[in-house]
């Protein structure tokens, strides 16, 4: 189990969400907490939710903050064994990025894919050429674990929506192909999971065929019947601290 404390960052745009289902939010641009909010609860002890304890760096885009590496390097100083970054990932395409995250002590990246295609990620997303930046951001967390003999984890988040649902299956086995270590479906608010059960059962499947686990977050593991291992997450994030 992969235990993380989540670091709220600050306000901004959620990676993942289809905006054909969640409006767009007031403000694209990230809002950032005072840096001594966030140190501080950097350096508060994790005891209270057992070890060993990882930090997750979420909300607001951490790859959009003015320098990333050093919230990665000020989560390390404090004794985290893994830090995760909560991101679209379109970032990491920047050149030079995903090294310094690595060498900052970055080794989990949690990113989102709504589709298994170009034009059906960057249309639910709403951001033109979102995909194509993803891909070759985690080309580049690859290239550079490779080069720094680092172990990384990528795990993806894929919506589960009226808009994706029928694509679930494809866009596992594009996750598979981008490199990712994981998938989580997080079936939105109100999905019948007796309609989407065959197109999840099915993107479950294609994850065991691929050697990659697929888990099932918001459907009941009763809803999966055979598959209902498939609702057990290896990743699994607390809250503490003063976060609100």
């Amino acid at each position: 189990m992969l235990r993380f404390r989540d670091i709220v960052l600050g306000t901004g745009p959620r990676p993942g969400e289809c905006r054909l289902c969640t409006p767009a939010p007031e403000s694209p641009v990230p809002v950032f907490r005072p840096a001594e909010e966030i140190l501080a609860d950097l350096a508060a002890h994790p005891g209270e939710i057992g070890a060993p304890v990882g930090v997750r760096l979420t909300g607001a885009d951490p790859l959009a903050h003015p320098d990333p590496p050093s919230l990665v390097a000020a989560a390390v100083r404090t004794g985290a064994q893994r830090v995760a970054l909560d991101t679209p990932g379109e970032g990491l395409a920047r050149p030079g990025a995903a090294d310094a995250l690595l060498a900052a002590g970055a080794r989990v990246f949690e990113v989102a894919l709504l589709g298994s295609t170009e034009a059906t990620h960057d249309r639910l997303a709403a951001r033109s050429g979102s995909f194509d930046a993803l891909a070759e951001g985690l080309a580049a967390v690859a290239s550079a674990a490779e080069g720094r003999e680092a172990r990384v984890f990528v795990r993806a988040r894929v919506t589960v929506c009226p808009h994706t649902v029928a694509d679930l299956p494809a866009t596992v086995m594009r996750c598979a192909e981008l490199g990712a270590s994981q998938v989580v479906l997080v079936a939105r608010e109100g999905v019948d999971p007796r309609r989407a059960l065959e197109w999840i059962g099915a993107a479950c499947d294609t994850g065991t065929v691929n050697r990659l686990w697929v888990s099932v977050s918001g459907v009941p593991a009763e809803a999966l019947g055979e598959r209902g291992l498939h609702a057990v997450d290896p990743f699994e994030a607390v809250h503490a601290g003063s976060l609100p």
